[in-house]
């Protein structure tokens, strides 16, 4: 991009894709090409409509959170290159063209675009991946699967992973828990969530090939908590809040008396470290993220991942997130 605005300053203006389509245009004209660009653009779009071909091609768009910094601008061009992409497909389809694109965006993000089209979008176009299940039936869970099928492609007679090497249940206070839910319970129902404390249970667990104890899965847990969650949660909040108030804001986190809390305990707990810290904006972000929930007056926890829709509301109880209280060694509640 940066070389084709120095060219278009000049003259003439020329455009080569991997020297196999070439557009040139020249005339008497101004410091930009953007007359030249579109025209290009057009017959790049012809080109692509009228190729076939015997495969199917895909052009993936993804890893666009990664430098989005959450300035508006960045969400009215990501709306954009949103409405642009259906409309391309739209056009690549009608055309019999084997081609297509695929945008990948978080649907926090998408949520917030700008736009009138975007639901049309969405319900017309759009794929939603949610791998949430309801925890009381673990075993119908979509990453409880997606675990089982990753193991039978090293040993193809594993049937269920959890079955096979893991207790029954885990101890967890005055209860026992089914492992499948307990498991399920640290992570914010993510194929990389899950997957990483795995990989936590099968480093603990190193070459033994004795049944999991309840001890190995609850350090695993630990280690999961301490070394890739609370990562997690920092790459979520980086573009939010300066390195400073993240770190300040976690801090306090550390020094909760109870997963169970209020802004106000939150603000006392961080005003030590700065008067004019944004208690509300910060623990909105951590809820955006999954890291805290809200218990709602009929004992239902809200958590984003859960509840979608379901808006942050910090003037009840606030609950902290059981892998990121474990990683800050916050007593439950």
């Amino acid at each position: 991009m940066h070389e084709i605005v120095l060219k278009s300053s000049e003259r003439s203006f020329r455009i080569s894709l991997a020297k196999t389509i070439e557009g040139a245009t020249r005339g008497t004209r101004a410091k930009t090409a953007d007359i030249n660009f579109l025209t290009f653009v057009e017959t790049l779009r012809h080109l692509v409509s009228a190729t076939r071909s015997e495969s199917k091609h895909f052009l993936i768009i993804d890893g666009l959170d990664d430098i989005l910094l959450r300035e508006p601008i960045q969400f009215d061009a990501l709306a954009s290159l949103g409405v642009e992409v259906s409309r391309i497909n739209s056009t690549l389809q009608e055309s019999g063209s084997p081609a297509k694109i695929v945008l990948l965006c978080r649907s926090d993000i998408y949520d917030r675009l700008p736009g009138s089209n975007l639901n049309k979008i969405r319900r017309d176009s759009a794929i939603e991946l949610n791998w949430y299940s309801n925890p009381k039936h673990p075993e119908r869970s979509n990453l409880v699967a997606l675990s089982n099928a990753k193991a039978r492609v090293t040993d193809p007679t594993l049937s269920d992973i959890f079955a096979a090497f893991f207790p029954v249940v885990i101890g967890y206070g005055k209860y026992d828990v089914p492992v499948r839910r307990y498991l399920l319970e640290r992570t914010r129902h993510l194929p990389r969530d899950f997957l990483q404390l795995l990989k936590s249970v099968q480093e603990t667990a190193g070459q033994s090939k004795s049944r999991l104890t309840e001890d190995v899965v609850r350090s695993a847990v630990g280690h999961y908590a301490r070394t890739y969650f609370i990562s997690e949660i920092r790459d979520e909040l980086a573009g939010h809040l300066t390195v400073e108030n993240r770190d300040l804001g976690l801090s306090a986190l550390s020094r909760l008396r109870s997963t169970r809390f209020t802004m106000e305990d939150f603000t006392s707990a961080v005003i030590a470290d700065s008067a004019s810290f944004e208690s509300e904006k910060f623990l909105g972000l951590l809820y955006d993220c999954g890291a805290v929930g809200n218990l709602r007056d009929n004992g239902y926890v809200a958590f984003r991942y859960r509840s979608p829709s379901v808006s942050f509301n910090p003037s009840i109880t606030i609950i902290l997130h059981r892998a990121l209280s474990r990683a800050f060694n916050v007593p439950a509640g």
